[in-house]
C-alpha cells in the first residue's frame, strides 16, 4: 500500500481556493491501493513541517497553494527536497503554472529540490495518472512524462514536461464529495459550497480563465446538482457558493439548480456566487429572481474603452446600468472594478468609479494582479508590468499607471468613503476592506 500525503495552508474562503480543495477531497476515491494523510502546515515553519510530513512515510506529498501561499509552499517544497529528496512533492491549485511560479522564484530563491512539479491542471485529471505510475517505478524522475506535470531541474533552472493545462472531460463521473469532506474552514457560518460546471465562455486577459484550452462550460448534470442540494439541506448549510465561472452563462444549468430547489422543497438557504450581465435576461434573469441572493457578483472591471479592448471585454455602459436597474428589483449586485488595467488611466478609473456611484449597487475594487495563466502574466514586459509576486502578484506599476498614480485612486476612493455619501450606491471596498457602508 502507497501512501499519498494531501498538506495544505490554512486557505481562504473563495471559490478559487474550493475547487481544488474538493478535487484534493475526491482523490481518495479516485486512486485504488493508496492510503491518505491529512496534514495542515503552518506558514513560517518549513523546517518542521517538512519533518512532520516525512514522519507519515509518504510515497507521494500533493500541496494546494492559494495565490498568497506560493512563496511558503516553495519554502515548504525545499524544506522537504532536503530530507526526502526521493519522494515527488507536487504543487496543485490555480498557482501551479511554470511562469507565475518563476515570477515567485525571481523574487525569493530558486528551488535545489530535484522532486518538485506542478499539477497543471485539475487534480482529479493529474494525480490518479500519476499515483499509477509511481505504484510501478517510485520516485520523481521521469514524472513528467505524466500528462500535466511538469518537474523542476534544479541544475539547469528548468522545467522539464509540457505545461498544459489537463481537464477532466466528463464531470459527471468524478465521485460525488459530499458536504462532510469538506474543511471545517469552509463551513463558516454554515457556508457551504455546490460545483455546478467548469470552464468559461470568455479568454479576459486578466484571468486565469485562459487556461481552458477551450472556450465553453462543462456541466455537472441535474441529478448531480439535485443530490449535492439535498446533501447540502441535510447538513444544515445556510448559504451556498455556487461554483462556476457565471450563474447567467446558462439558462440549463439554471433550471437545473431552481428545479433541485423546487423538488426538494428548499427554504431558508441563500446562494452566492458569480454573474455576468450580458446573460441576465429572458428566462435566465426570471429563473435568478427564483433565488434567495445573499452575494451577487458581477465583473465589470472598466467602461474605458481601451482599456476594454485589451481585456477583450466590451459592455456597454447604457445597457448595463438597465440590467443592474433590473436585478436591483431582487438583489444588490456587487460590481467589481479593477485598478491599473493596462489601457486604462487615473482619468478613467475615475470614469467607471462615478459611474457605479450611480446605480443601486456595491462597489468592489480590486487592485490588478497577474493571474497564473493569463494573458497580462504571460506578456508583462510587453506593457511594462511590475508585480509583487510574493504578496500574490498584485500589480504595483506599468506603462499607463505609474505607482503614484496608483496611489492617487486609492486615496481617491477613501477620500470619497470619508465625505458626505449622497449616492445610490451602498458599500465600497478596496481591496477586502470596506471603506463605507451606506449610511
Amino acid at each position: 500500500m502507497k501512501t499519498l500525503a494531501m498538506v495544505f495552508f490554512p486557505t481562504p474562503f473563495s471559490g478559487e481556493a474550493a475547487q481544488y480543495e474538493l478535487g484534493m477531497h475526491r482523490l481518495p476515491f479516485l486512486l485504488e491501493g493508496w492510503d491518505q494523510v491529512w496534514l495542515e502546515l503552518a506558514p513560517g515553519r518549513a523546517g518542521d513541517d517538512a519533518v512532520t510530513v516525512a514522519g507519515a512515510r509518504p510515497d507521494l506529498v500533493l500541496l494546494h497553494a492559494h495565490r498568497t501561499q506560493v512563496a511558503g509552499a516553495l519554502a515548504f517544497a525545499e524544506a522537504f527536497g532536503a530530507v526526502r529528496p526521493d519522494v515527488p512533492l507536487v504543487m496543485c491549485g490555480w498557482t501551479a503554472h511554470p511562469p507565475y511560479v518563476d515570477g515567485v522564484m525571481a523574487a525569493t530563491e530558486p528551488l535545489t529540490s530535484p522532486a518538485f512539479a506542478l499539477a497543471c491542471g485539475e487534480v482529479e485529471a493529474v494525480i490518479p495518472p500519476l499515483a499509477e505510475r509511481l505504484a510501478a517505478r517510485a520516485g520523481p524522475a521521469g514524472i513528467e512524462e505524466v500528462p500535466g506535470l511538469v518537474r523542476w531541474d534544479p541544475l539547469e533552472r528548468r522545467w522539464r514536461g509540457a505545461p498544459r493545462y489537463v481537464f477532466v472531460e466528463d464531470l459527471d463521473r468524478l465521485p460525488d464529495v459530499s458536504i462532510e469532506h469538506i474543511p471545517k474552514a469552509w463551513k463558516q457560518d454554515m457556508a457551504g459550497w455546490l460545483e455546478l460546471a467548469r470552464g468559461c465562455r470568455f479568454r479576459c486577459s486578466f484571468c486565469l480563465a485562459c487556461a481552458f484550452p477551450t472556450p465553453g462550460l462543462r456541466r455537472f448534470g441535474p441529478e448531480r446538482i439535485r443530490e449535492g442540494v439535498r446533501r447540502s439541506v441535510d447538513a444544515g448549510v445556510s448559504v451556498l457558493g455556487l461554483l462556476t465561472s457565471s450563474n447567467s452563462f446558462d439558462a440549463e444549468l439554471l433550471r437545473s439548480l431552481v428545479g433541485a430547489f423546487s423538488d426538494l422543497g428548499v427554504k431558508g438557504i441563500g446562494v452566492a456566487g458569480p454573474m455576468h450581465a450580458k446573460y441576465v435576461r429572458g428566462e435566465v434573469l426570471d429563473l435568478l429572481r427564483t433565488l434567495d441572493w445573499r452575494l451577487m457578483t458581477i465583473g465589470l472591471q472598466t467602461i474605458t474603452g481601451e482599456a476594454q479592448r485589451l481585456i477583450r471585454r466590451g459592455d456597454d455602459p447604457a445597457e448595463l446600468a438597465a440590467t443592474l436597474e433590473r436585478i436591483a428589483t431582487f438583489a444588490t449586485p456587487e460590481i467589481e472594478i479593477i485598478l491599473g488595467l493596462p489601457g486604462d488611466s487615473p482619468a478613467g478609473f475615475r470614469r467607471t468609479v462615478e459611474y457605479l456611484l450611480a446605480l443601486p449597487v456595491n462597489i468592489t475594487v480590486h487592485t490588478l494582479r497577474l493571474d497564473p495563466w493569463s494573458t497580462f502574466l504571460m506578456e508583462r514586459e510587453r506593457f511594462g508590468i511590475v508585480a509583487d509576486f510574493v504578496g500574490g502578484a498584485r500589480v504595483v506599476s506599468h506603462d499607463s499607471f505609474s505607482l503614484e498614480q496608483m496611489d492617487e485612486c486609492r486615496a481617491f476612493l477613501r477620500e470619497l468613503a470619508a465625505g458626505p455619501w449622497t449616492f445610490r450606491a451602498g458599500q465600497l471596498a478596496l481591496d477586502g476592506e470596506h471603506l463605507n457602508r451606506k449610511r
